[in-house]
């Protein structure tokens, strides 16, 4: 699963990729463009997973089918990367999530429904063949 891992204000944490959508900008195309502009990566929705208030304004996760390649940071993230705002983007295994302290809160359980898990294990597998290798 794809992530941007964070630094910011000296808190640590991780959350999934997207940002706000533009006037007359359907939310099927800001999911895109946001993955583009955030990861310098193509991908194509599949489905809506789930939509909801997010600090008062509407939030919808959808399910992205991405070319294969691995995430870079582009955009407004690496032109206002610094020492005390940072932005990594990185693919996931979902014990990975729980050790990243995935937001927003009670975001983690939605994703492991979609990922079709009960529950992450405690400790990350190496011999996982869903896990990329990130060394």
């Amino acid at each position: 699963m794809l992530v941007i891992r964070r630094h910011l204000d000296g808190r640590d944490y991780a959350v999934l990729p997207g940002g706000g959508i533009e006037d007359g900008e359907r939310a099927e195309d800001a999911v895109l463009r946001e993955l583009r502009e955030e990861c310098t990566l193509e991908g194509q929705v599949v489905e809506l997973l789930l939509e909801g208030d997010h600090g008062g304004r509407l939030a919808s996760y959808f399910r992205v089918r991405v070319v294969e390649g691995e995430p870079v940071l582009g955009g407004e993230e690496a032109e206002s990367h610094d020492e005390s705002n940072q932005y990594h983007p990185l693919w996931a295994s979902p014990t990975d999530l729980a050790l990243l302290g995935l937001l927003p809160e009670g975001i983690m359980g939605h994703v492991l429904e979609w990922l079709g898990l009960s529950r992450v294990r405690d400790t990350p597998s190496t011999a996982d063949p869903e896990r990329p290798d990130h060394g």
